[in-house]
C-alpha cells in the first residue's frame, strides 16, 4: 500500500470517527426516551417525544398552581360562613335569653307594679291632669259635681288649675255652679292665687240676694283677679310686729326648704321596704276606656292597708323631716319670748301618732276599684282610674313625665291691698248699716 492510500484511509476513519459520535449521543437519548416511553422512533420524533416530555411537567405546575390557588380561595369562605353561623347562634342564645328574662321576670305582675311606682317615685316631675266625679244615686242636692284638676308639677314651681262643676238641675240653663281656683306657686314660696265663676255661681245659687251688697262688693273684689300671697304681704296685711312677722316667715321658710329638697332617693328606700302596691292584668279599663294604647295593658291595682300604714309612719323619720323638725326647733327657740308660752316646745317623729292598716281601711270604701294603664316595655304609668260607692265615686288622670313651665301672672294684686278693700267694704256696712 503506498503513502496515498495510506492518508486517505486514515482520512477516511477519522471522518467515520467524527460521524458516529452524533450518533452515539443520539442513540443514547433515543434509549432513554424508549425507556420512558416504551417505543423507540427515529431521531427526529425522538427529539419531539422530549420536548413534549419536558412540557408535561410545565402544565402539571399550572395545574396544581391553579388548584392551589382556588385552595386559598375556599379557605376564606368556609372561616366567613362559620363566623356567621357562630354569630348566628350567639343572636338566637341572646334572644332566647331576652325573651326568658322578660316573660319569667321583667313582665311578671309584681316587678311591673315595683317599676310603676319607682318611675313615679323617682320622675324629674310629673304633671297631673283628670277629674273626680261624684254622682250620689240620692240627688236632692244636686245631680253631679265634677272636679277637674290640672296641676304642671309634683313639686315647686308649680301651676295648678282647679274647676268645680256642680249641676243643680239640668233642665235649666243656669242650673249649675262653676268655681274656678288657680293657683301659681314659686321656688321662693311666693303664691298667686285666682278665683273665677264666683259672682255668677252666686246668683246660680240665688243666694245673691240674700246676702246682700257688702258680700257681693267682696265677692266681686276678689273675683276674676290675680292676687299675690308672700310673707311680707301677710305681715303688711295683719300689722304683725317684727318678731312675730320674722318667726312666722321664718317657720315658712323651713318648709319651703323642705318641699325644695330631693326627697326621691329616701322614698324609694321606703317604697322598697314597702310594697303595698299589687296589680294583675286585666281585660276592663273601667273609665279609662275598652281598649288600652298600643305598647300598654290595663291592671287591676290592689292596696295591702298594712304595708301602707308602715310606710305612712315611716314618713315622719325621714332626713327631709328630721331637717324641717330642726329649722322649725331653732325659730321657735329664738323667739321665745315674743310667741309666747308654748313656742319653746319642740317637735319631732315621736309627736305623730302611728296608725295601722285598720285605719286605713275604716276610711277607704271597701269596693274601692283601682285600674292602671301600664307600660309593657318601660313599666311607665300612664292613667290610673278609680271607681267606689257602687259607681257613685269616679276618677281618671293622665300622667305626663314632663319639665314643668311655670312663671307668676304678669298682672296681680298684692294681698295687702285685697285685704284692705275688704275691710274698707266691712266698715262702711258697719257704719252705714246693711
Amino acid at each position: 500500500m503506498d503513502q496515498k492510500s495510506g492518508k486517505q484511509i486514515k482520512s477516511a476513519s477519522r471522518t467515520t470517527t467524527k460521524t458516529s459520535k452524533p450518533a452515539k449521543t443520539t442513540a443514547t437519548k433515543t434509549v432513554k426516551t424508549a425507556k420512558t416511553t416504551k417505543t423507540v422512533q427515529p431521531a427526529t420524533s425522538t427529539t419531539k417525544t422530549t420536548s413534549a416530555k419536558k412540557s408535561t411537567p410545565k402544565s402539571t405546575s399550572k395545574t396544581a398552581s391553579t388548584e392551589h390557588k382556588v385552595r386559598k380561595h375556599k379557605k376564606p369562605a368556609k372561616k366567613i360562613w362559620t363566623v356567621l353561623g357562630t354569630l348566628l347562634v350567639l343572636i338566637l342564645l341572646a334572644v332566647a335569653g331576652l325573651a326568658i328574662w322578660y316573660f319569667a321576670y321583667y313582665n311578671q305582675p309584681d316587678k311591673i307594679a315595683f317599676d310603676a311606682v319607682q318611675k313615679v317615685i323617682n320622675s324629674d316631675n310629673i304633671a297631673l291632669d283628670g277629674a273626680i266625679i261624684v254622682e250620689p244615686k240620692d240627688q236632692t242636692y244636686f245631680k253631679t259635681a265634677t272636679l277637674f284638676l290640672n296641676s304642671s308639677s309634683d313639686g315647686l314651681p308649680n301651676s295648678t288649675k282647679a274647676d268645680l262643676l256642680v249641676t243643680l238641675d239640668d233642665q235649666k240653663e243656669d242650673g249649675f255652679v262653676k268655681i274656678s281656683l288657680g293657683t301659681v306657686a314659686m321656688v321662693d314660696g311666693v303664691l298667686y292665687a285666682r278665683f273665677d265663676g264666683l259672682e255668677e255661681s252666686l246668683r246660680n245659687l240665688g243666694l245673691d240676694e240674700s246676702f246682700g251688697g257688702v258680700i257681693k262688693d267682696a265677692i266681686a273684689e276678689v273675683d276674676g283677679e290675680w292676687w299675690r300671697i308672700s310673707t311680707s304681704d301677710i305681715k303688711e296685711s295683719f300689722e304683725l310686729n317684727q318678731a312675730v312677722a320674722d318667726a312666722y316667715t321664718n317657720v315658712y321658710s323651713c318648709a319651703i326648704e323642705m318641699i325644695n329638697q330631693d326627697k326621691r332617693g329616701e322614698l324609694t328606700q321606703l317604697y322598697t321596704d314597702h310594697q303595698f302596691v299589687s296589680v294583675e292584668r286585666t281585660d276592663d279599663g273601667g273609665s279609662l276606656g275598652s281598649t288600652p294604647g298600643v305598647g300598654y295593658n290595663y291592671y287591676r291595682a290592689t292596696l295591702d292597708m298594712d304595708k301602707l300604714a308602715d310606710f305612712i309612719n315611716t314618713l315622719p323619720e325621714t332626713e327631709s323631716a328630721n331637717s324641717f323638725y330642726s329649722c322649725y326647733n331653732n325659730v321657735m327657740e329664738n323667739y321665745t319670748a315674743e310667741l309666747g308660752a308654748g313656742a319653746d316646745e319642740t317637735i319631732s317623729a315621736a309627736d305623730f301618732d302611728e296608725i295601722d292598716g285598720d285605719d286605713i281601711r275604716q276610711n277607704f270604701p271597701e269596693d274601692l276599684t283601682i285600674i292602671m294603664e301600664i307600660s309593657d316595655f318601660t313599666h311607665e304609668l300612664r292613667q290610673i282610674a278609680a271607681s267606689a260607692n257602687d259607681g257613685q265615686i269616679t276618677a281618671s288622670f293622665g300622667l305626663l313625665y314632663q319639665a314643668a313651665q311655670v312663671s307668676a301672672p304678669e298682672e296681680y294684686r298684692p294681698l295687702s291691698e285685697l285685704v284692705s278693700r275688704v275691710k274698707n267694704i266691712l266698715y262702711g256696712a258697719m257704719t252705714g248699716g246693711l
